[in-house]
């Protein structure tokens, strides 16, 4: 059984795990029931790492709803809880607990995100996404949580980069970007100086 998580973490698919090359629309390309996936190369490193990592909660924040499990038994993990969508009886009871955030317009996931940590209110929260809505970002701000767009370079970079030892660059990842360390693993790790980094590894 999962200890009590100090942090919820969001997770998207498209635009995150699932990420085409711009240059070969093709690699890594495949067909999932019907859903086209591009998972980049250090996608069952990553979950794998969330999942066994006793202060993070990971949830699924994606279209994809319960069909993200499928990422899960892709990288034989344990599936992890799905956060959006919303069934029309949660949708009209986070309406409800959540008017602020029902507006129209207002970016859904938003209003899903709050529902969800109605069960959590006093752990952190970091949201992986591509591209967060204005009223996200204000409502991220008052609330203390931590949004990392995964379109802002260095982030595409390396989530594409076929790392020779995925392990050790997912557990950075996390470590670093997620958890907030200053981790950093001689050649496989993500120093301070990213613009450094990035020139010395893909060179």
């Amino acid at each position: 059984m999962r200890k009590r998580p100090l942090t919820v973490v969001f997770l998207d698919v498209d635009g995150f795990i699932s990420m085409h090359n711009p240059a070969d629309h093709n690699e890594r390309f495949e067909m999932w029931g019907g859903l086209p996936a591009f998972p980049i190369p250090i996608v069952n490193q990553l979950l794998r790492g969330l999942d066994t990592d006793p202060a993070l909660l990971p949830v699924w924040m994606t279209c994809w709803d319960s069909r993200a499990w499928k990422w899960n038994e892709r990288a034989g993990t344990r599936t992890f809880p799905v956060a959006y969508y919303l069934s029309p009886r949660q949708i009209s009871r986070a309406k409800r607990l959540y008017p602020d955030l029902a507006y129209k317009g207002y970016d859904d996931k938003l209003l899903a995100a709050a529902y969800f940590l109605r069960k959590y209110p006093n752990v952190g929260v970091v949201w992986l996404e591509d591209g967060f809505a204005w009223e996200t970002a204000i409502y991220a701000e008052v609330k203390g949580w931590k949004l990392i767009d995964v379109t802002v370079e260095p982030l595409p970079t390396i989530l594409r980069h076929p790392w020779a030892y995925p392990d050790f660059a997912a557990d950075s990842f996390i470590r670093h970007f997620i958890k907030g360390e200053q981790s950093e693993y001689k050649g496989i790790g993500f120093a301070t100086d990213y613009q450094g980094y990035l020139a010395e590894i893909l060179r």
